[in-house]
């Protein structure tokens, strides 16, 4: 509760690459008539500490297409997904994207 902003990783030439790549597909979501932000999805860059920061973010998607979804994002993202059956759930846990993204459940 303390932590409203993550600092991001930086590439050691392009210090902002990284956040900018977040920061890209959290605005392709923010667009996304499947995708609902719940919380967060803002970011800053500290002229005082020269660091690069994104809100812990929760997404509310409806879709599996949704690249946020699929992607590894490498930031303070989470994607929540509804099912109706234990069928759906395991079939979006294992075709949802070619990476083997950590997962869970929630019931």
């Amino acid at each position: 509760p303390a932590t409203n902003m993550g600092p991001v990783m930086m590439h050691p030439t392009q210090p902002s690459r990284h956040y900018d790549r977040i920061m890209g597909l959290l605005q392709q979501a923010k667009q996304d008539p499947f995708i609902q932000v719940v919380y967060g999805g803002n970011g800053y860059h500290s002229a005082e500490d020269g660091g690069y920061y994104v809100e812990p973010t929760v997404l509310l998607a409806n879709s599996d297409s949704s690249e946020i979804v699929q992607a590894e994002v490498f930031g303070p993202v989470m994607t929540v997904l509804p099912f109706d059956t234990e069928e759906e759930a395991v079939h979006r846990a294992n075709h949802a994207s070619p990476y083997g993204l950590a997962a869970g459940v929630l019931t």
